[in-house]
């Protein structure tokens, strides 16, 4: 009697490449940014800039490239004035440090 075949995702999974993932943040003079990216995403994105032309085109760039992607600006002064436990646009504060 022959063996069972393997399930598709058991022999798939070796040869499926990574997903490219990055994410970067930091703390400028007076603003924090963070920034997310996977380009082997589905289109989702989430932009806060503050700069509304800014917001679309980044925007567009990830729905059109079907990429998923978060970036989200803070001034230093936005960060401290929202107190502990705020929320920083679309991402989690934690406490009223800067240190997204």
């Amino acid at each position: 009697m022959p063996e069972p075949l393997a399930a598709w995702s058991a022999v798939s999974s070796p040869h499926r490449p990574r997903q490219r993932t990055g994410r970067v943040q930091g703390i400028t003079g007076d603003s924090a940014v963070l920034v997310e990216l996977n380009l082997d995403g589905e289109g989702r994105t989430s932009v806060e800039t503050g700069i509304p032309i800014l917001d679309h085109l980044l925007t567009q760039f990830g729905q059109h490239g079907g990429f998923d992607e978060v970036i989200s600006t803070r001034t230093l002064w936005e960060l401290f004035a929202a107190g502990p436990g705020s929320r920083c646009r679309s991402v989690s504060c934690r406490g009223s440090s800067p240190s997204m």
